[in-house]
Formats: structure tokens, C-alpha cells, sequence
């Protein structure tokens, strides 16, 4: 297992003598998650350096998030009159069984101990505008996080798409706020566009295996995909588009 305490000794390594190697590495800790061995001879160094530089990367695209990930845009391309401009899901990511055991970390969506984070994407065009978390799992069902943060920031007109999960938040419209079958099917998609985004996530790694450093550094893996992810949606790589959604509020 590689050592939990040796990540803040290297949080500080010197700017100037960052290569695009280093971003590698970091890139590479995270999409593979390979053991401190593999990584190192993977890159030819040895384990301490590449540990040294993995964090330090990881945690420099994880710091990116307010530069990136932007509330506002949920604005970009949204059609006037709408009052749902974004849709939110609770994602829950394995972590090792704490020791002693903590009940607060059984997950029912993966069946063990894991992290919640929610993540909150634009109807209109896909991009990542929030999230919130690392939150323990058995102990924070989605509608608190929603409640938590982001219910805080909707304006005083808006709403937000969820699944029956979030049922009983006037500010939540869930399949059963729907007013007719199209309003159901177009607000499904929606949903399902989410889901797409929440498996592109999985495809790093760190988040999709079972996650082994200390569980309060989880949010530098997540922060970092999240980054990264939404960098490829604005560069050329977007999830599926909508362009029939109607604000069920207008009729």
C-alpha cells in the first residue's frame, strides 16, 4: 500500500523545475492508479520522485477547479424563460473500510464504504458549473448535499432536474413534477446525460478502483477529473447535446 504521509512532504516542490514529465506523471497516477512500483517504472525513477511529483501535479489540476468548473456558466446558451438550468446527482466513489469500522461510510449504491459528492451540470451544454463533497456516504443522502450547498445558490426563481431521490424540495423537479409525458421523457434525458458525465469520471482510475490513500485526500482525485473532464467537454470532446428541453414552468 503506498504510504498515506508522504503525500504533504512534497506539496511544495519547486515550481521551476516543473517538466512536462512531471504533468505526466500526475495525469498518469490518476487515469492508471497503479501501485508506487508500476508508476515509477512506468517512468523510469524511482518511488519517491515519482510520488513527489505525481502529488504535486495532482494537486495543482485539482486547485484549477475555481478556474474551471464556474457556476455562471449555466447561463452559456440557456433559453430564456427557462427556470431549470441545471441538473444534479449524488455520486458516490469507494474508499477502503476505515478502521475502526464507521457505519457513516456504508454506501447502498455500491454496497461498501464510499465518499458522496454531487455534481452539478448545465442542461443546456453539458459543462461541469458545481459540485460538492467528499461527504460521508451513509450518512449524507444526496437531497442534504443538495440542501448543504448548492440549494443555497440557485436564485431565488430557479429550480433544478433530479431524480425521485431528491422528491420533497420545492426547488427540486423530479419526474413527478413533470406535467406531461413529454415533459417526463425530456427531463429523462436529461437525467441519462448526467449519468453519461458521472461514467466519464470512472474512466480515471483513482475514482473507478478501489481507492487506497487516506480517504481526506479523496477531493484532489475528484477535483482533478472533474477539471480535466470538463476541459475535454469545451475542447472538442462534450457529452450528448439537448435541444428539446422546455422549462416545464413555462406551461
Amino acid at each position: 500500500m503506498d504510504s498515506s504521509k508522504k503525500n504533504g512532504a512534497f506539496q511544495h516542490a519547486p515550481t521551476r523545475r516543473v517538466k512536462p514529465i512531471h504533468l505526466l506523471m500526475g495525469l498518469h497516477f490518476n487515469k492508471c492508479y497503479k501501485t508506487e512500483e508500476e508508476n515509477a517504472s512506468k517512468f523510469g525513477c524511482d518511488e519517491k520522485t515519482f510520488r513527489q511529483w505525481s502529488w504535486f501535479m495532482l494537486k495543482a489540476m485539482a486547485k484549477l477547479d475555481k478556474k474551471i468548473i464556474k457556476w455562471k456558466n449555466r447561463f452559456i446558451k440557456s433559453e430564456g424563460g427557462n427556470r431549470a438550468f441545471v441538473s444534479i446527482d449524488g455520486v458516490h466513489f469507494g474508499i477502503q473500510e476505515p478502521s475502526p469500522f464507521d457505519p457513516s461510510y456504508k454506501s447502498h449504491k455500491l454496497e461498501g464504504a464510499a465518499v458522496a459528492y454531487e455534481l452539478v451540470v448545465s442542461i443546456a451544454t453539458g459543462y461541469i458549473v458545481g459540485y460538492n463533497g467528499p461527504f460521508p456516504a451513509g450518512k449524507w443522502p444526496d437531497l442534504n448535499i443538495f440542501r448543504n450547498k448548492t440549494k443555497r445558490k440557485l436564485l431565488r426563481f430557479e429550480h433544478a432536474i433530479a431524480d425521485r431521490g431528491y422528491r420533497g424540495d420545492p426547488k427540486i423537479l423530479t419526474p413527478y413534477e413533470a406535467n406531461n409525458r413529454q415533459h417526463a421523457n425530456a427531463m429523462s434525458v436529461i437525467r441519462a446525460r448526467h449519468e453519461t458525465i458521472n461514467r466519464r469520471l470512472r474512466t480515471w482510475n483513482a475514482l473507478a478502483n478501489n481507492y487506497r490513500h487516506r480517504r481526506h485526500d479523496h477531493h484532489f482525485f475528484f477535483r482533478a477529473s472533474i477539471v480535466l473532464e470538463q476541459i475535454k467537454i469545451e475542447n472538442g470532446n462534450p457529452p450528448f447535446q439537448i435541444y428539446t428541453y422546455t422549462d416545464p414552468f413555462r406551461f
